[in-house]
């Protein structure tokens, strides 16, 4: 008798999806309340006092992080999308 592992025994719950095929994650849960909304008064609050604060991150650091992390997607982006461009053509 051979013994399942736990990813085993894991992917045995996870429900196929509509196509037949089983995801190789266990549940991703997007809602709106995940997404800030600029111009709410609670997202905005969230904005003024984000959780690194507990963590001793100044709020500088934490603009600066912000902002070097968009950079760094905005640019990874681009070449994904020359990387497509070349692999179509």
């Amino acid at each position: 008798m051979q013994i399942k592992t736990e990813m085993q025994l894991l992917m045995e719950q996870i429900k196929p999806s509509s196509y037949g095929q089983k995801r190789n994650y266990s549940s991703i849960d997007i809602s709106a309340e995940k997404w800030l909304m600029a111009y709410d008064a609670a997202s905005m609050a969230k904005l003024e006092n984000p959780p690194s604060l507990a963590d001793g991150i100044s709020q500088e650091l934490e603009k600066v992080s912000f902002f070097n992390s968009a950079i760094v997607l905005m640019m990874f982006l681009i070449l994904l999308r020359i990387f497509a461009i070349w692999v179509v053509n």
